[in-house]
């Protein structure tokens, strides 16, 4: 049986329910390519099942997938992942090749950074529009498809999660400052002006975690600050008379 387990957000976010599994499992896995496990969670949930754990890496993740689903035909196999399963391709990927191979899957559900962003942003959760993710921009990668997003949610009085693409090998999301410049360079090209130096976000760093930081603030505030780890913005659309109390006291 193949059990993909979300490992929720905070260093001791994993649930007994899962903690059991992996106890009882005969291999238990770590995806560390497409979410992010600190190594203090590692260390313990190691500590609680009494055993070792292997990791996945990108390789694995996107090429030995099915090694991992042959191995749960005969054994109970543990995939644990960052937040909550099936949030990714990736585990969409492996949840359809065991389906297709006739094993049993269980799925454990966690905490995930969308719901801990909604949850801790002060909105109200049905007033949130599309998701988009702001990429990681290279030379020769520059896409703007999250503008066009982020402008029909406001032409909708919806608020906006922008996710910001997150380095596997550093550990760290694309930074605040380089997620302005990216997002200035996207107002200059398409110029309806939902990108101003006095528009507020809200920027949320290190969900769950021992150095999590939250703001309400300016763009133009917003370049002075310095991010390390994983960071999420939401642009709000005009906040209600309950978002203006809850994000008074939050902020």
């Amino acid at each position: 049986m193949l059990h993909l387990i979300g490992t929720g957000l905070s260093p001791k976010g994993i649930t007994i329910e899962a903690i059991d599994l992996c106890k009882n499992s005969d291999f238990v896995y770590v995806d560390t390519y497409t979410s992010f496990i600190s190594a203090e969670k590692i260390e313990f949930i190691k500590e609680q099942i009494g055993k070792g754990i292997s990791g996945l890496y990108r390789q694995d993740m996107e090429e030995k997938a099915s090694k991992i689903v042959n191995q749960a035909i005969n054994n109970d196999v543990c995939v644990l992942v960052g937040g909550d399963p099936l949030m990714a391709t990736t585990h969409k990927t492996i949840f359809l090749e065991a389906k297709k191979k006739g094993v049993k899957i269980s799925i454990s559900h966690s905490g995930s950074i969308l719901n801990a962003v909604i949850g801790g942003s002060g909105l109200d959760f049905y007033r949130f529009g599309q998701i988009t993710t702001l990429p990681n921009w290279s030379e020769h990668y520059k896409p703007m498809s999250f503008y066009n997003i982020i402008s029909n949610n406001i032409k909708n009085n919806l608020h906006t999660i922008l996710l910001f693409d997150y380095d596997w090998k550093s550990g760290n999301s694309v930074s605040v400052k380089e997620a302005i410049t990216v997002l200035k360079k996207a107002e200059s090209e398409f110029g309806k002006g939902i990108i101003r130096d006095d528009t507020f976000v809200i920027i949320m760093n290190n969900l769950a975690q021992e150095k999590e930081s939250k703001y309400y603030i300016t763009i133009e505030e917003a370049e002075e600050i310095d991010t390390k780890g994983l960071t999420t913005m939401v642009i709000p659309a005009a906040l209600s008379e309950i978002e203006k109390e809850l994000i008074n006291s939050i902020y």
